[in-house]
């Protein structure tokens, strides 16, 4: 390996704790357990494997004016390809070719976590990952690379979703679906760069959707999503508004084909490991949320996460598509929402109505707190004591949580540094490591492993240029100094 790579071992281990693609989607795992990867649904895509796949789709040929056929996929420079390739230049009939990879069997199960690596072809078609049962469906992206229709150019740039329920005996005539949307952050194209695209099959009546760590989606089904389905990666033309693909642009290698980086699915253990089950709150005056140990009203002004800052996040429910939790303290009392009349407290023995919220994901480990009584949680900016009577969500609102803290009391670094914005909008970036300043290593890791950034610094901060970092993407950011290494991913 080269000099300018994470070491081996390093790079073994943060791999296998963390993967690459658990740092760019994953969701946090409930309160007790952890996401344990799937083998038989997850693949680096470096050469084909009959043992997790099968060529073709197991019981249809394809959507007309387009047939599936097994040579228009490969696999090179660790990519899945999908190929849309010209069958008959005067487009009579079935005139497109293009391709479909299925698992070897419906290993696709309620509770599963799936997310794909995936750069759309850039031409009039769709690039698609889905799971499918007898009579019902999750498509995880039905994404379109390129719209001929100018009304429909906004296509270009969304990541369309989509469920499908069409129970025996009427079927597919009887189908109820619920599409969704999320337009690409920039309005970047489907076909422009990588992207990782991810769903959470979290119950019999709740589907979440992913894009580059952000939940962009949520659904509330009416009816049973139970059995389990066959996972596909494929293209499929279209007849309606945007268009189809030209015969120079299925001519054009450059043009035609879709990439499939890699796959990997999870499902929810028990963690016997007693990590990973606290949570810390940050305002956003960069302060945490403390219990006060159940003596005062909790407040939102402290710099470091002792036990006090730290809660466990139990998920008991959901709804609109959101998860009901409650939040214990280290003192094991729940933290209760006092209807909105007094400050929050931390000192409920038992879960009522006041001690439920409704947990609001607004991506990136951005949270809202909703109460019983409908009003959200504010943090007061820390000038004063909580309370859960806000009607509507400001910055006072927003809470960046923290997950996988340890049980045990830390007075070090340990519990992690500070690093802000992030993703970084463009802007720069602080790594702040609060009262344990002193002299630290600062190392920048592209996806690859490669080194970006080795600088010491001496102090409790260092601004990280806008312009150092080279492009659009993730990257891990490492912090070394007496207390130990540290390492947080990065969005740019």
């Amino acid at each position: 390996m080269k000099s300018n790579s994470f070491p081996g071992i390093a790079m073994t281990i943060l791999i296998s704790c963390l993967s690459f693609g658990a740092l760019i989607a994953q969701p946090a795992s409930p309160s007790g357990k952890k996401w344990q990867q799937v083998n038989e649904l997850s693949d680096n895509f470096n050469s084909f494997d009959s043992g997790k796949w099968q060529k073709g789709h197991p019981y249809w040929t394809g959507r007309s004016p387009s047939q599936f056929n097994n040579n228009n996929l490969s696999w090179q420079n660790g990519n899945l390809r999908l190929k849309g390739t010209l069958r008959n230049a005067n487009r009579q009939g079935d005139f497109i070719w293009t391709a479909c990879l299925t698992s070897k069997a419906k290993s696709f199960k309620k509770g599963m976590y799936a997310e794909a690596r995936i750069k759309n072809a850039d031409m009039a078609i769709v690039s698609s990952f889905w799971m499918q049962g007898n009579y019902s469906e999750i498509d995880v992206i039905e994404n379109w690379g390129e719209v001929k229709a100018n009304n429909w150019r906004h296509l270009d740039y969304t990541m369309e979703m989509n469920t499908h329920y069409y129970p025996r005996p009427c079927g597919w005539p009887c189908d109820k679906k619920t599409p969704k949307h999320a337009t690409n952050p920039r309005n970047i194209g489907n076909s422009a760069e990588y992207a990782v695209y991810g769903v959470w099959w979290v119950d019999s009546r709740n589907i979440r959707w992913y894009r580059d760590g952000v939940q962009v989606a949520s659904v509330t089904l009416p009816y049973d999503f139970n059995e389990d389905m066959y996972m596909f990666f494929d293209m499929e033309a279209f007849t309606w508004g945007p268009g189809l693909p030209t015969n120079g642009d299925m001519n054009n290698g450059n043009k035609n084909t879709a990439y499939y980086d890699w796959v990997k699915t999870y499902r929810l253990v028990n963690d016997s490991s007693g990590g990973g089950s606290l949570a810390a709150l940050k305002g956003n005056n960069n302060k945490h949320v403390s219990s006060e140990n159940a003596v005062n009203p909790m407040n939102c002004n402290r710099n470091n996460i002792g036990a006090w800052e730290k809660f466990e996040i139990s998920v008991i429910g959901s709804i609109n598509g959101n998860d009901i939790v409650t939040l214990k303290g280290n003192n094991e009392k729940y933290i209760s929402s006092e209807n909105g009349v007094k400050p929050i407290t931390c000192n409920r023995t038992n879960v009522g109505n006041w001690e439920k919220f409704e947990l609001i994901h607004h991506g990136n480990q951005i949270y809202s707190l909703k109460g019983n009584n409908g009003k959200y949680i504010s943090s007061e900016n820390g000038s004063r004591a909580m309370t859960c009577n806000r009607s509507s969500i400001g910055n006072q609102e927003k809470f960046t949580i923290q997950y996988g803290l340890s049980k045990a009391i830390h007075t070090s670094i340990s519990t992690g540094f500070d690093m802000y914005p992030n993703p970084t909008l463009g802007k720069q970036v602080t790594i702040d490591l609060g009262e344990y300043s002193g002299v630290s290593n600062l190392f920048i890791y592209d996806i690859q492993g490669k080194e970006i950034i080795n600088k010491e610094f001496d102090g409790s901060q260092y601004q990280i240029n806008k312009d150092i970092i080279p492009s659009k993407g993730l990257y891990l950011i490492k912090v070394k100094n007496t207390e130990g290494e540290f390492v947080q991913k990065l969005i740019h």
